[in-house]
Order: C-alpha cells, then structure tokens, then sequence
C-alpha cells in the first residue's frame, strides 16, 4: 500500500493579517537573530501577501527587500528582521482598523 503525501505549505495556513502578523511574532521571539530563518520567513510572507503588498504597505524599496533577502545590504539597509518587523506592524495596524470599522 502507497502513503500518497503532498507537500505541506505555510502559506496556505496564513489567511488573514492577524495570523500572519502573529506567525512573524513568533518566528522572531523563538530565533530572531537567525538571517536565514528571517529570510525564509520573508519568503514565505512574500508568497503568502504577495511581494507588491508587502512594498505597498510597508513602504520599503523593493530592491532594499530584495538585497536583504539576497544579504548584500549593509548597515544602513533593513534587514530582513527589520522588513519582517515592519510586515508585523503593518498587518497588525491594517487589522486594527478593519476592526474599529466593523
């Protein structure tokens, strides 16, 4: 008898802001320091918003997301922390609002 298994995606768990933003909660507290943790994490939130609507409502640069995600940046450049960070804080503003205008 065969198991038939089928690769399990992140970002299909990740429905709404509020998920998102406390997955990121809790991906920084258990190893925030970790650039490689913190770029995957990027990379899924990338996938699971889309990268358009992480640029449009953090407000960073494309390309400085990009050269994070790449590690080229250097000390005057966010992190991958730091992006991740501002995805948290967005999400959990956007959430926020939708809710007082419920």
């Amino acid at each position: 008898m065969t198991l038939k298994t089928r690769r399990w995606d992140l970002t299909e768990r990740l429905d709404t802001d509020e998920q998102i933003a406390g997955f990121i909660d809790v991906a920084l507290e258990d190893d925030g320091d970790d650039p490689w943790l913190a770029a995957t994490l990027l990379q899924d939130m990338a996938r699971a918003i889309g990268m358009n609507e992480i640029v449009r409502r953090t407000g960073i640069e494309r390309k400085l997301i990009y050269q994070a995600l790449d590690n080229q940046n250097d000390h005057r450049k966010p992190t991958t922390k730091d992006i991740l960070a501002s995805v948290r804080d967005v999400l959990r503003e956007d959430e926020a609002k939708s809710e007082a205008a419920e």
